[in-house]
């Protein structure tokens, strides 16, 4: 799902959008404050209002999720998926803008976004893989996990 909507949004939205960046700002007249210019647009105005609530949605609907389970996800995990957004999208914003050319920064832009959004798949994914060591045997198509606790309290406290 997700890489369906990094190619609509990086691939198709993308040349667009930093093309028009570069334009309103360009990089070659306004040095440092292009980039914070360039910065506070996309990680201020663009990640929060259009590019996590599109992703959100966007992932959802291919899952099979209703209008209504996207606005409960979204209202549920947006703080958490927006400050690990910014966690690393600013910095990475800062090193594209003042040191990417304006020609790459769609492929640039591309690669985050596939990094970020891999990401967020593993921090939305409710169903988490079985530990190697707990499984000791497959029934149809699903591990069988053995009763090996996680932590060793159970010796320490004897059996109950």
């Amino acid at each position: 799902a997700f890489l369906s909507y990094n190619m609509a949004v990086s691939g198709v939205f993308g040349h667009f959008y930093y093309n028009r960046l570069e334009m309103i700002f360009p990089q070659a007249i306004g040095g440092l404050r292009a980039v914070l210019a360039k910065l506070f647009v996309t990680q201020g105005v663009w990640v929060p209002f259009g590019w996590l609530p599109g992703y959100l949605f966007w992932t959802g609907s291919v899952q099979g999720r209703t209008f209504e389970q996207n606005v409960e996800k979204l209202r549920t995990d947006y703080h958490a998926l927006l400050l690990g957004t910014w966690s690393t999208g600013g910095l990475v914003c800062i090193m594209m803008f003042r040191f990417i050319p304006i020609q790459h920064q769609v492929g640039f832009s591309a690669l985050g976004h596939f990094v970020v959004t891999s990401m967020m798949s593993l921090m939305l994914s409710k169903e988490r893989p079985v530990p190697f060591y707990k499984v000791r045997d497959v029934k149809c198509g699903q591990p069988v996990c053995d009763s090996i606790p996680d932590s060793a309290n159970h010796i320490v406290s004897g059996p109950k």
